[in-house]
């Protein structure tokens, strides 16, 4: 069973240990990367790091549901404003002014935060040798 974070300082701590993890499954494999390795790395206990995610495998697919989540946090709307205004207007002026935004709210989310270069190499190490990932992602 996961813990969810009940306290700002529970979701600074599932925070961080997402980082790293994110960061250390992004440079070597899912399986070359140990919890030990992350647990000392975020500066917990072992047995904190099972707290929040369980074992290794839950640890990675909350990777990729974070990812996931910022994804989708950065690009739905435009997404539904599309669907919405093609369903309206069919015109290839609306297609275009409607992809114009969705592919900026893309380029927003892969270049407009610090932590894209992670997310970018957790994805491209995922799609090259899916792992327990793939589904989510």
């Amino acid at each position: 069973m996961v813990a969810s974070a009940g306290y700002p300082k529970g979701e600074e701590t599932r925070q961080r240990i997402l980082n790293v993890a994110l960061t250390a499954f992004g440079e070597a494999s899912f399986k070359a990367v140990t919890t030990r390795r992350i647990a000392e790395a975020a500066g917990v206990s072992l047995p904190t790091l099972q707290y929040y995610f369980g074992d290794k495998e839950g640890l990675y697919r909350a990777c990729a549901e974070a990812i996931v989540e910022r994804y989708r946090r950065h690009t739905t709307g435009a997404a539904a404003q599309a669907a919405k205004a093609l369903k309206e207007d069919r015109s290839a002026e609306t297609a275009r002014a409607h992809l114009k935004a969705v592919i900026g709210a893309l380029a927003g989310f892969l270049v407009g935060s610090k932590e894209a270069e992670r997310w970018a190499q957790f994805v491209a190490r995922e799609l090259r040798d899916p792992g327990p990932a793939f589904e989510i992602l």
